[in-house]
């Protein structure tokens, strides 16, 4: 069907969730979903840096697509 979307898995993670990228161990905000189980992330800082900007996007343009078995929820 022309101009729709289709998911071919539960989708068990929201924009706003933040996540763990298993291949990294880094912490990402989830940012858009996408098709086929596919979610864009924002990596977030480091808390062991700076506890206080802990839940803040580092840049924009740093983070990437991930599939959802890539990611681990912790929100």
């Amino acid at each position: 069907m022309r101009g729709t979307v289709e998911f071919d898995q539960v989708v068990d993670m929201q924009i706003g969730d933040i996540v763990v990228v298993k291949s990294t161990g880094r912490r990402a905000l989830v940012t858009a979903l996408l098709p086929k189980g596919h979610y864009q992330v924002e990596y977030l800082l480091d808390p062991a840096e700076d506890p206080i900007e802990r839940d803040s996007s580092v840049w924009e343009d740093e983070g990437g697509v991930y599939r959802g078995d890539d990611l681990e929820r912790l929100s």
